[in-house]
Parts: C-alpha cells; structure tokens; sequence
C-alpha cells in the first residue's frame, strides 16, 4: 500500500513538472492558477518548487508598458509619449530609456529671446507649462546659468491669517467666501486662526429688530407690539427686554396695580382642583399658552381629557 502511495506520488509530480515545463514564459501567478485550477498560494508553491519564473503584478505592469513603448512611432518628444501612455513625465522618461527609445529633444523650440523673457520668479513647473518644454529641461537651464531657485510659498494657514486681516470688520461667512473666492470650510478655518468674529445670523436679526424697535413710540402694549412684529407675545416680550424697550406698566401688574405675579399667586390659590387647561385660561382671563406658562409656574396639575367619540384608527 505504500508503495502504491509513493508510486502516485513520483506520478503525480512528473506530470506537474511536464505541466509547468510546457508553460509559456512570462506568466502571471494569477494566469498560473487560472490555468491549472488552483489557488493563488499554490501556484506560487508550484512554481516555485519547479523553478517557474512567475511575473507579480508590479512586473506584469511594467512588462505590458515595455509593449505599449515598442509599439510607439519613432520620433516622438516626452510630452507626446507621455500623452500616449497616459503616464506622468518621470516614468515616461524611464521607460523609454528602460527600452531604448530615442527621444526627440523639442529644447530648440524655444529661443533665447523667449528664455531672456521668463519671470524667474515662478516656479518651474509654471514655466515649462508657460513654455511648453518639460519641467527638467527648465531645471536644466536655471543649473546651467545659475539662475537661483524662488523662495518657497509660506504656509497656506498664514497667508489665510494675512488675507483675513485685511478684510473690514462685521462681514458675513457668505460675504467672506464671495470676497476671497474660497469655500465656506476654508472661510471657517480662517476664522478660527485670525481670530475674525464674523457676523452671525442672529447678528442680522438683531440688527433688524433692533432697527424696528427703534421705529416704535415707547409705552405699546405687549400685544400691540406683537402685532406690529409678527411674532408671539413671549418673544416680542423676550426681545422688549433684551433691546431694553419700555412696555406699557399693564404688562407688568395686574388689574388693581400690584404685580402680576403676586396677582397669579392668588388666583391660583383660589382656583379649584381639577379644571381643564380652557377653564383655567378663561379664569385667568389668559391665553391658554400663557395659562400653561402660569400653570408650570405654580405647579397646578391640569386635568387632561379625551377628545369626545371613538378613536381615529391609524390602519388602512
């Protein structure tokens, strides 16, 4: 039995070495495996026990670039093998040396007059774009006549802080963005660094209400004054307090002259136990938004009723 084992065995590997042998070279591992049926892992166990030559992905990569130069026409420049690989300067320049291409120089087309205009100030890649060379052959020349290099930009966070003091004071974070052409999330960060308070929204309504008030004679009464603004009488109250406008004094005491709140008091010690929220509001001779305000004030306890009739059914 174990010889019959072993016998399979030294079968099974000859055919495998027979297999591998017959491979054409320059296979992927993957294209192994797709090949034989297996797995990754067990083509690169396969190859290499029987010294199979397998490309990685990296290589397989590399080799099929070496194809595409070999099939590109002779006499191109760098700029137009790149456009043809739909690859960057760097690796263009490397492939095609990696495979022997001669490259034609395009440094003639530019002059010497054209060169005595460039502002050596910028960048190099700002003007080999400008002059329509590549960015080493701009390197090249500023090595060549010593021409130094620019100094470099500072950091965007301080040319952010120097834009952002110049700016006038009280602008909005949509006026900033409008002005300096940049989005509202750089808007925020240079906020944050410059240490600009810009004008909020409720800077605005402030503003307008402030402007309204003004237009007010003093002495309206709290529902006159929520009328003339559109609003409720708790926030017309709430913005009279805050704009320090005078109410008229009823707004502030009861019928009798002494002070709503001790007015409550007592109104509320006089009520009876279990009234609805209506019938509470109509004893107060009070809106029923104010009564709740006055209920929660006192803690009174509202006694909550159902709608007369059945229940509306939820379910189609």
């Amino acid at each position: 039995m174990v010889r019959l084992n072993a016998s399979k065995t030294l079968e099974r590997r000859q055919r495998q070495r027979e297999e591998m042998s017959a491979l054409p070279p320059g296979l992927t591992y993957q294209q192994v495996a797709q090949r034989f049926g297996i797995t990754l892992s067990a083509a690169f166990t396969r190859c290499k026990k029987f010294g199979y030559k397998a490309l990685n992905q990296h290589q397989a990569k590399h080799q099929a670039r070496l194809k595409k130069v070999h099939q590109l026409p002779p006499g191109l420049t760098i700029r137009q093998a790149a456009k043809r690989l739909k690859l960057p300067y760097q690796p263009t320049q490397s492939l095609l040396r990696t495979a022997g291409y001669k490259i034609l120089r395009d440094n003639k087309k530019v002059s010497p007059l054209q060169w005595q205009r460039v502002d050596w100030t910028q960048t190099d890649t700002i003007i080999c774009h400008k002059l329509r060379v590549s960015r080493q052959h701009v390197y090249d020349y500023r090595k060549r006549h010593g021409i130094p290099r620019p100094a470099k930009k500072p950091p965007y966070s301080q040319l952010l802080i120097k834009r952002f003091n110049e700016l006038p004071p009280g602008l909005s974070k949509n006026e900033i963005a409008v002005r300096l052409k940049i989005p509202h999330s750089a808007v925020q960060k240079g906020c944050s660094l410059s240490g600009y308070k810009s004008r909020t929204p409720l800077d605005d309504k402030q503003a307008l209400r402030r402007r309204q008030f003004k237009s007010f004679e003093p002495g309206l009464s709290l529902s006159q004054l929520s009328k003339a603004l559109g609003i409720c009488a708790m926030s017309a109250r709430r913005w009279a307090l805050k704009l320090g406008y005078k109410l008229h004094p009823a707004n502030f005491r009861g019928e009798d002259g002494r002070p709503l709140h001790v007015v409550m008091k007592e109104k509320f010690q006089s009520l009876p136990l279990g009234l609805t929220l209506p019938e509470v509001a109509r004893e107060l001779k009070r809106d029923p938004s104010n009564a709740r305000r006055w209920c929660r004030e006192f803690h009174y306890q509202v006694l909550r009723t159902s709608r007369p009739g059945p229940k509306p059914s939820h379910t189609v």
